[in-house]
């Protein structure tokens, strides 16, 4: 069996899962270790998690790809069987690609948008459903973003000795 490369605990406190990732197998598992499902990948998984909003597993393949996949679109062929699913051949993939090597992202806590930080290019704003949203451009290497609590700000940090605030709407109390 291949080496676990990382998990993550689910913040669903009523239904807690763990997902629990190889080099190209991701599992769900209920905190009991019951297996609820499988999910298989050609490319190498570098990285995997649930959304903020509970709706998404994100699972990154070749540092170059995010996979977005709905939970509510997973359904096991038996109900005493775990669901079982491929990134390379399922349409309930969504795909986020740059063709650029990402050092990092951050899903908003509405799960609805996602900033993808890159080794070389902008960083990029994008929607769960796969869409482009706007690009966040530094002078050097992008190191990281931070989203406020609130969704309504973002600030990028870089290689360039800046960091950007954004706004990116104004909050009900304005």
């Amino acid at each position: 069996e291949a080496a676990v490369k990382g998990v993550d605990l689910s913040s669903d406190i009523t239904n807690r899962q763990l997902i629990s990732f190889t080099h190209n197998e991701v599992k769900i598992l209920n905190l009991d270790g019951d297996l609820i499902l499988t999910i298989s990948s050609e490319a190498n998984i570098s990285q995997a998690g649930f959304s903020p909003d509970k709706k998404n597993i994100n699972i990154i393949t070749n540092n170059r790809v995010i996979n977005l996949i709905d939970l509510k679109t997973i359904k096991s062929q038996d109900e005493n069987d775990y669901a079982k699913i491929s990134i390379d051949t399922d349409k309930i993939v969504r795909k986020i690609s740059a063709n650029d090597n990402i050092t990092s992202y951050e899903f908003f806590d509405d799960g609805e948008r996602l900033l993808v930080v890159y080794e070389s290019i902008a960083a990029r704003l994008w929607t769960s459903k796969g869409y482009f949203a706007g690009a966040f451009n530094h002078n050097g290497f992008i190191n990281g973003v931070v989203i406020s609590e609130d969704d309504n700000f973002l600030i990028t940090y870089s290689n360039d000795n800046t960091a950007r605030f954004l706004i990116l709407r104004k909050s009900d109390s304005e």
